[in-house]
């Protein structure tokens, strides 16, 4: 009767110790899954018409590499606590097999976050994905040309590029904050950059955005033609007009006669043409697009590029009539 106590007790503690090591195995599985429910990046506040959250980025970081550290320490807390229950030696080859089975369950999740992570920019950055803008840039007149920032020119130190890579970087970086449980083992962010389908689509990525900052710049060159207008400042340009008489020909605009005319300084018929004719160009440039979308994922606000246009035509008008009521009215 006591041997048969003894063995009762004896397989009731095996069937404890066997049960709380299943259930550590199951809360491993059910942590990566809560790690890797949600994409890294997402749509501000989570609504289909906003920009990926780039604001909240660094509030985003510091939450998910958090909560996948504190994952990392329960993962090993709960392998060592399964070894002492399991009565494990941690050099024998059996053990060293469960491990690599958890292993496995840990890296999973961890494929699984960066395949959603690279799956929302996909599906919001394809061509014909028929959403709304994913990333925004600012088109500028700046040092005498138009620019956006960040630059669209892929060997710009500061580039549109630069900022997409960075935020690739960001995703597989979540994977060094949970140590690998097996020694010798590559990291696991190391095995996630050698996946074979995390690194392709990543790659379309990367080509995406090449594409769109290409399309980008392309756009920008349609506006060479105003470039006379920003390359001259307002005084240079009134110094030009009262020595030559009038401005460039149509055909020739930026273009100026080697001699002043001889019939001297413009007539008011000549400075009225000019001031109606910074008026029409005032039009023309408010009717330039408020924004732009390249590759249908990137919108360019281009209202700084209009306003800065904008300001420089009022400012060779205002130039004009001020010269008319300091050498005219007052004479």
């Amino acid at each position: 009767m006591e041997y048969i106590r003894h063995m009762r007790d004896v397989l009731y503690d095996l069937q404890s110790r066997v049960q709380r090591a299943k259930l550590n195995v199951e809360n491993v599985t059910q942590l990566m899954e809560v790690c890797s429910a949600d994409p890294l990046f997402e749509r501000k506040d989570k609504k289909e018409t906003a920009l990926l959250d780039l604001d909240g980025r660094a509030n985003t970081l510091t939450k998910c590499y958090t909560a996948m550290r504190a994952a990392g320490v329960k993962i090993h807390e709960m392998l060592e606590e399964n070894a002492d229950l399991l009565r494990a030696d941690v050099s024998a080859q059996m053990w060293l097999d469960y491990v690599d089975y958890v292993d496995g369950i840990v890296l999973g999740g961890l494929v699984r976050f960066v395949r959603r992570s690279l799956h929302l920019l996909l599906s919001n950055m394809a061509p014909d994905a028929n959403v709304a803008p994913l990333f925004e840039v600012q088109m500028e007149l700046r040092d005498g040309r138009v620019q956006y920032r960040p630059s669209l020119e892929a060997g710009d130190g500061n580039s549109f590029l630069e900022l997409a890579e960075s935020l690739l970087s960001d995703i597989y970086v979540a994977a060094v904050c949970i140590p690998r449980p097996l020694q010798g083992k590559l990291s696991y962010k190391t095995t996630l950059e050698e996946h074979t389908e995390l690194g392709s689509m990543r790659e379309e990525v990367v080509a995406l955005v090449v594409n769109a900052m290409s399309e980008g710049e392309e756009y920008s060159v349609t506006f060479e033609e105003q470039a006379h207008l920003w390359l001259e400042e307002p005084r240079e340009f009134l110094q030009r007009f009262l020595t030559f008489g009038g401005a460039p020909v149509a055909e020739e605009k930026g273009t100026w006669p080697e001699e002043p005319p001889p019939d001297g300084a413009p007539s008011l018929k000549h400075f009225q043409e000019e001031i109606d004719t910074c008026e029409v160009l005032c039009k023309q440039v408010l009717g330039f697009a408020n924004t732009k979308v390249f590759g249908g994922w990137l919108q360019s606000d281009c209202r700084p590029f209009k306003q800065a246009l904008l300001k420089i035509i009022k400012d060779r008008g205002l130039a004009l009539r001020q010269h008319l009521i300091d050498h005219v009215t007052n004479r």
